[in-house]
């Protein structure tokens, strides 16, 4: 039996909603997977290719095991080739649609018959948040909060016309590393002054009002923290350009773009910030996806 999966990016945060909002983007990892008489061979090409491990440490098989394991049946061996289109470590759900991908394969081969909760769930027990996991599997805007262990999620489906530009530096930044740069407590002002900003912004996309975006996606519990890890950052966020929103994409480097139109001088700017700070840079000019993860049986 072997297995196709495809899972889209994710950019989470956009500016306010920190830890809860997420878009899934149409940039995606494919992965095809079959369970074998024994051993473990992974292939991987494009994004991570170089870097990537293909043993046991590998995170589409360690949750491909994982669903083996929870379905009470044994893994004899498995042939796992990934084709990667979500650059790493960039703040675009690299790590996400990696855990999605795998669990979702896993749960095919083993016929475990994971729900979309079970999933969520485990995802989320795996990535420690559920911003990048909710739109990965689901597709769309996702609003998503935890309760106790379990994940809360709405989805609600991006405006028509909604264009994202994303621009993607030569360097990674952990999430890990991203998170650490963060305080421990925040001022009252600051908290509510970021409730208010996802308020605004979660309904100027739900409503489609592009002229809301440059003021709610601003923000003042992590960009200001994350500066320091990316250089050009204080610059992008000061970018101005009718009915457009500009963030840090998840915990960066990347930069998120949001606007009812394509964006030039916006590409340029963003190019220019990187490049007099020594860094290359990629932009993508994508869409959101509102389908989430697609799957399938492959002969």
């Amino acid at each position: 039996m072997k297995v196709r999966v495809k899972v889209p990016a994710s950019t989470a945060n956009l500016g306010p909603g920190f830890d809860c909002l997420g878009l899934a983007l149409k940039l995606y990892n494919t992965g095809d997977a079959e369970e074998t008489a024994g051993g473990l061979e992974i292939q991987i090409a494009g994004e991570g290719e170089k870097s990537l491990p293909r043993g046991k440490s590998n995170l589409v098989y360690k949750m491909i095991a994982l669903a083996f394991a929870r379905s009470g049946k044994k893994l004899r061996g498995l042939k796992i080739c990934q084709t990667n289109e979500i650059p790493t470590a960039r703040g675009l759900g690299s790590s996400s649609a990696a855990v999605i991908a795998g669990l979702v394969a896993g749960d095919m081969l083993a016929k475990a018959r994971m729900t979309d909760r079970d999933i969520l769930d485990a995802s989320v027990e795996s990535e420690g948040h559920p911003d990048n996991v909710v739109p990965a599997l689901l597709g769309g805007l996702a609003i998503s909060s935890m309760e106790g262990k379990k994940v809360q999620c709405v989805i609600v489906s991006p405006p028509a016309g909604l264009k994202v530009l994303v621009a993607v530096p030569d360097f990674e930044l952990s999430t890990k590393k991203a998170r650490t740069a963060l305080p421990k407590s925040y001022l009252k002002t600051d908290a509510v002054f970021n409730i208010n900003k996802t308020a605004f912004l979660v309904s100027a996309l739900f409503l489609g009002n592009y002229s809301m975006l440059g003021s709610a996606m601003q923000d003042r519990i992590h960009q200001p923290y994350r500066e320091k890890l990316v250089p050009g950052l204080r610059e992008a966020l000061q970018i101005k350009e009718k009915n457009t929103g500009i963030a840090l994409s998840g915990s960066g480097p990347s930069i998120v773009v949001l606007s009812d139109r394509r964006l030039p001088e916006v590409k340029s700017r963003l190019k220019d910030i990187f490049n007099k700070r020594g860094h290359a840079v990629r932009l993508l000019e994508l869409e959101p996806d509102s389908n989430g993860v697609q799957k399938k049986f492959i002969s």
